[in-house]
């Protein structure tokens, strides 16, 4: 998320004005801060949120490549079958790639590794029953 507002604020420096105009772009990643935002407002913060447990209770390994993203998933201190995953990334998002061959793409790998991790997230959450990733620590 703040990615996205980094190039906003480089534009700006970069173009030695001291205002910027605000346009769709702003307002897209204005709202996602509004979104998280609102969601931390909701409820309070549990303190097992603020500190680090001593163990992870899983942990899993993820990268991603031009063609797609793929991980696995250990158990660490919690029971969990080892299992593996695999995503390959749309057309769209590999002609947008940068790389030596595409210079001027929109994407960066680490535009891909970071979504990698919230896909890597996203899939143990899914594999777990409803609740038990509550408080629990998990390593990526």
């Amino acid at each position: 998320m703040l990615g996205e507002l980094d190039v906003i604020l480089a534009e700006l420096r970069n173009s030695k004005r001291n205002k910027y105009k605000v346009d769709q772009r702003l307002k897209y990643v204005l709202g996602d801060w509004i979104i998280l935002l609102c969601l931390l407002a909701s409820r309070p913060t549990h303190v097992k949120e603020l500190i680090q447990q001593k163990k992870a209770s899983y942990e899993g390994w993820v990268d991603a490549s031009y063609w797609g993203v793929g991980g696995v998933w250990f158990p660490a201190e919690e029971e969990l079958e080892p299992f593996v995953w695999f995503v390959q990334w749309p057309d769209e998002i590999q002609q947008r790639l940068i790389s030596d061959d595409n210079p001027n793409g929109s994407i960066s790998i680490s535009d891909l590794e970071l979504a990698g991790i919230l896909l890597e997230f996203l899939v143990l959450k899914d594999a777990l029953p409803i609740g038990l990733l509550k408080h629990k620590s998990i390593n990526i």
